[in-house]
């Protein structure tokens, strides 16, 4: 049938089956309790339209500007729970008439009113993103590529309906466990991960959720490349190493904990072994060598790399907060 005939552009993202298709490209709507019955039930209808798009590429674009859109009916639901007015009075000649106050306006009196969740920004880059794909001046799609998108909106919408109080919570972890490891900073660290060791020049903690088990930590680790020089001028980078962890313990000596995807334990220690410490110092130097612009691009890699497994790991974790 016409409408159910594979779209072959899928194939060239490396899809060749329905399966991995729906397991590489639909995101599951993953809400906590809180999360209005309304907008969980909204999103559903957003999976179904990505479920459908591996027969018409294009189709997946719907999908984004679906949860785009829904971010705002997420803002007045909010809003309303916050006692925000929705509306403000208007003195015109024939008397005062209530006038609706737009999505810019509800997300500033939103976010004010929980302010320590810090997603102004965050949700006003998805309002312009909202903006321009629902009024472009000529046809075009993104398809898959703008997938981020849907992760960031339900990110943001557990934020939105979690309480305040919570969110500080992982923020003040975070920042705990940051000072601990800005100690270590200067220092040739070793993984030690599956009976293999690593050489690390810094590992980063960037979120913490409190789940019903404990917390749970998103570390990662930038490894020490001994052809460093050459990945950085031909731009094909070895991958930060992303560790979720339960039962972090940050101590004076080590940091232990259990990666929760392998079930495995890890411990990070410092070290002062010569061939270690060198290799640290050739590495730095390595890097140095390199123009600014290569620098630059490097860096912009790593940067895009965790925040992607940052907000990957909030989808997979948010969820379960309450």
């Amino acid at each position: 049938m016409q409408y159910h005939t594979v779209d072959e552009r899928w194939k060239f993202f490396g899809f060749n089956t329905y399966e991995e298709y729906l397991k590489g490209n639909v995101y599951v709507g993953k809400f906590h309790q809180l999360v209005p019955k309304e907008i969980v039930k909204s999103y559903k209808v957003i999976e179904y339209i990505m479920a459908h798009a591996y027969y018409y590429y294009p189709l997946y674009d719907e999908a984004i500007l679906k949860t785009l859109m829904m971010m705002e009916t997420a803002i007045k639901t909010r809003c309303k729970q916050l006692s925000i007015p929705l509306s403000y009075s208007v003195q015109k000649s024939s008397g005062a008439k209530d006038k609706p106050k737009d999505y810019n306006r509800l997300i500033n009196e939103c976010t004010a009113a929980e302010p320590l969740k810090n997603i102004k920004e965050d949700l006003h880059n998805l309002r312009s993103i909202r903006n321009y794909s629902a009024h472009k001046d000529t046809y075009s799609y993104s398809g898959a590529v703008g997938a981020p998108a849907i992760v960031r909106c339900i990110n943001l919408i557990n934020t939105l309906f979690l309480p305040e109080p919570t969110i500080l919570s992982m923020k003040q972890k975070v920042k705990g466990i940051k000072q601990k490891f800005d100690e270590l900073a200067g220092n040739v660290l070793v993984l030690n991960y599956q009976n293999k060791k690593y050489l690390l020049e810094k590992m980063m903690v960037k979120q913490s959720v409190n789940l019903a088990s404990g917390w749970r930590c998103l570390l990662i680790g930038y490894p020490i490349i001994l052809n460093i020089d050459e990945e950085i001028k031909t731009h094909k980078y070895s991958m930060p190493m992303v560790l979720e962890i339960d039962g972090l313990i940050v101590s004076d000596n080590d940091i232990t904990g259990i990666e929760c995807n392998t079930s495995q334990p890890i411990a990070i220690t410092k070290s002062e072994h010569p061939q270690d410490v060198s290799k640290y110092k050739d590495f730095i130097k390595a890097k140095k060598y390199n123009s600014i612009t290569d620098l630059s691009i490097y860096d912009l890699f790593l940067n895009h790399e965790a925040a992607k497994s940052d907000a990957f790991f909030l989808y997979k974790n948010l969820c379960f907060c309450v």
